[in-house]
């Protein structure tokens, strides 16, 4: 598998601060799966949000298909990068259809129409994550566990090679955590895409995940290959040591 995103000696924060983490170096292919794991505050939300183009580089390389992602413009990147935050976007009366349709405006025209392409990505997504019987209900009105999946919906709508997804299971029950570590493992096997999702749900990790990052309690930044059982206890120890 070709390399989709490569960072070598990457600093990552805010121009105002000090970087919260640095020396972060990754080859991300299509085909992975990555859990990113680390303690509330070392900065994984702003590790996504840089490998995502929301937060510029702040040194070192960062490379989104063998071009510095800081070269794309802001409609290249959505039609490489699909982001999926905790944060609950709820405009007023905006049904679930027309929240996975916003999936499709990086293809449309300033009209927003969209195509018969389009219409079939659309419909694609939901079928894949099972929403159909949602789709005219208002996003107010989901659960965690719906919502999710329509959050999902809406980035595979995008039709993206990456996707970066921020606790996308915190607020869920077990069955939903379940359902959702699922539904992205069998989106990594049958697409040509590549997953990133932060987690502290080790244990669903380990099930569906084929590899591992890892922002360690002095922050320092380490990758795993494989993710297998006897790396549950390690990555606890790094997490949280004695």
């Amino acid at each position: 598998m070709s390399t989709l995103l490569e960072a070598e000696a990457l600093s990552v924060g805010y121009k105002v601060q000090e970087p919260i983490l640095s020396q972060i170096n990754f080859r991300l292919k299509v085909g992975s799966f990555v859990g990113l794991f680390g303690a509330n505050g070392t900065g994984k939300s702003t590790l996504l949000r840089t490998l995502g183009g929301f937060l510029p580089v702040l040194s070192g390389k960062l490379q989104l298909e063998q071009k510095k992602l800081k070269d794309y413009s802001n409609q290249e990147k959505a039609r490489k990068i699909a982001l999926v935050f905790t944060e609950r976007i709820q405009p007023p009366y905006l049904t679930v259809y027309e929240a996975i349709k916003m999936g499709r405006m990086p293809y449309t025209s300033w009209t927003h129409s969209l195509s018969l392409a389009d219409e079939k990505a659309i419909q694609k997504a939901i079928e894949r994550c099972n929403v159909a019987h949602l789709t005219h209900k208002e996003l107010a009105n989901l659960s965690d566990g719906e919502y999710q999946k329509v959050m999902i919906a809406r980035a595979l709508a995008q039709d993206c090679p990456l996707m970066l997804l921020d606790e996308p299971t915190a607020f869920l029950d077990i069955q939903h955590k379940k359902n959702v570590f699922k539904l992205l493992a069998n989106i990594v096997k049958e697409t040509p895409t590549a997953v990133v999702l932060s987690t502290h749900d080790l244990t669903f990790c380990m099930n569906y995940c084929n590899q591992a990052w890892l922002i360690d309690a002095q922050k320092k930044f380490i990758t795993y290959e494989s993710v297998h059982s006897e790396l549950i206890d390690e990555l606890l120890q790094q997490i949280c040591p004695d």
